[in-house]
């Protein structure tokens, strides 16, 4: 499975997970209108606003990454840096 498919799939899950819970709470009687529409709204904006958050953070930080000793040739695949596929000073 492919970095890109499990993000595929770890998104759908999380979509999955969401629907199933505000459907419950929509469902519930034990909260006013006005409360369940607020906890169905919290139930989708906190995952959006985490990765907005962390997507900032990570590009503000992005000029203060310490060295990896990698290659850096653009037309490098990331995917075999990342898994440690050939050793940090070793061209290829």
């Amino acid at each position: 499975m492919s970095t890109h498919d499990a993000i595929k799939d770890a998104l759908i899950a999380v979509a999955i997970l969401n629907l199933v819970v505000s459907v419950a709470v929509a469902s519930s009687s034990a909260y006013s209108g006005r409360q369940k529409m607020l906890q169905i709204l919290v139930i989708w904006v906190v995952p959006v606003a985490g990765a907005l958050l962390l997507g900032l953070f990570m590009l503000t930080r992005r000029g203060n990454a310490p060295r990896t000793g990698y290659p850096s040739e653009r037309s490098e695949d990331i995917g075999q840096i990342w898994s440690g596929l050939h050793p940090p000073d070793q061209k290829h």
